[in-house]
């Protein structure tokens, strides 16, 4: 990449340009195996099978039975219940979160490249199942992973950097209230699906998708293009994206007709601080204050704030995204929903810096709310209670970028 004295932006790029199906392959070739479903994937603990797509970064996992390369998340997305009643995976409330609200905010671009995921439905009690074949499967654009393949691959020493995370598997016990819940150390749990744990999509993408920088290692994974960010905010960012602002870091939950909503990449008031203290700091100015510059302050929207409707154990989780409530508040400032983009905490977020659980604006009812974990799981607390804070600012649409690209290591700044 260099720049004439004209202004003008070249690129240069190896004549021979890899793709992620040639570096899966290399990945392959160079590592300890499994197969499953046909296909091939990694086995064991990685360090260089990282890539960055659409605001995300990804492990690739291998090549499936069409010689697609298979991606799962680095950590997980947010929290939601599997379903109210059933574990049967096409029909639940993650599925559909996987396929038509995570879907939507992937750049269409991606969208364009995602071939379709194949997945296991077969139902089994064995919580150390790795059976390689399939009596039954199914295919969708995004899914999540099986319990076969968790123990296939090694668990702990394959998620060995997953922190502390857990979040669902799609493999259903025998009893239909009940799946898995798999955890970074190996651990896997047979849970209610009515309770909130941590979701990690699972994609597959064209094995001709061009990569051109990075070198799949973790601070500089793989990535499709360098872009740069040039114009406003909300034209250029994509769900997922890292956003600087009087030194802060953010990731962009989404772009909405009010601007562009980021969450803090990290905690505020981390010794905690009850629920109602909370949402008075972020009526009254206070967080907008320790967050933002005066200077600063003109570029964050005031809007509404929903608490959505009573959220409870297996709702999904449109109610907790409900903005036809009459709960609301207008500020500056406001804090995450169950069910909503990066609700769980960041993987960016690191070791002692995670705290343990932080506030999310959603009510269970007029006493209770609820607390997401650093784990991936979310539970009910008394408001009374204090817990840590993940403000969420709106950016204003006219505001522009003047730095970055919208990666962790070169955020957009504005």
């Amino acid at each position: 990449l260099y720049v004439n004295d004209d202004k003008t932006i070249y690129y240069e790029y190896p004549t021979q340009l890899q793709t992620v199906g040639s570096i899966a392959q290399t990945l392959l070739d160079s590592h300890e195996t499994y197969t499953y479903m046909g296909g091939t994937y990694l086995k064991g603990a990685q360090d260089n099978n990282y890539i960055w797509l659409s605001g995300n970064l990804y492990r690739i996992m291998g090549r499936d039975e069409n010689e697609n390369v298979r991606l799962i998340s680095e950590g997980n997305i947010t929290v939601i219940p599997y379903d109210d009643t059933s574990n049967v995976f096409e029909t639940s409330h993650v599925y559909e979160w996987l396929n038509s609200y995570f879907y939507s905010h992937l750049d269409s671009n991606l969208q364009s490249k995602l071939e379709m995921t194949s997945y296991c439905k077969d139902v089994t009690d064995d919580s150390s199942s790795a059976k390689t074949t399939c009596s039954s499967s199914g295919s969708t654009r995004v899914s999540l992973m099986s319990l076969d393949e968790f123990n296939l691959a090694g668990s702990a020493s394959y998620f060995k950097d997953s922190q502390r995370d857990g979040w669902w598997s799609l493999t259903p016990n025998t009893d239909s209230s009940n799946t898995r819940n798999l955890s970074y150390n190996g651990n896997v749990y047979s849970v209610a699906v009515t309770n909130i744990y941590g979701v990690r999509p699972i994609i597959t993408v064209s094995s001709n998708l061009v990569i051109l920088v990075g070198n799949g290692s973790q601070g500089s994974p793989y990535q499709t293009s360098e872009k740069i960010g040039n114009g406003n905010l909300n034209d250029v960012s994509t769900s997922g994206e890292y956003v600087r602002l009087d030194g802060n870091l953010y990731r962009v939950i989404e772009k909405t007709t009010e601007g562009t909503k980021i969450v803090l990449d990290g905690y505020l008031y981390a010794d905690g601080i009850t629920y109602s203290d909370m949402l008075t700091r972020m009526q009254n100015g206070t967080t907008l204050n320790e967050l933002v510059t005066s200077a600063n302050q003109s570029k964050v929207a005031t809007v509404t704030w929903n608490h959505g409707q009573s959220f409870d154990y297996g709702n999904h989780y449109n109610i907790s995204l409900d903005n036809s409530g009459t709960d609301t508040f207008a500020a500056k400032v406001g804090t995450v929903r169950i069910g909503e983009m990066y609700a769980a905490p960041s993987d960016s977020v690191l070791g002692s810096n995670r705290m343990t659980y932080s506030w999310s604006l959603t009510k269970r009812d007029v006493s209770y709310s609820w607390r997401i974990y650093a784990n991936g799981t979310a539970y009910v607390d008394t408001m009374a209670n204090t817990n840590g804070v993940r403000p969420v600012l709106v950016i204003a649409p006219a505001v522009t970028v003047t730095n970055g690209n919208g990666t962790l290591s070169a955020p957009y700044e504005i």
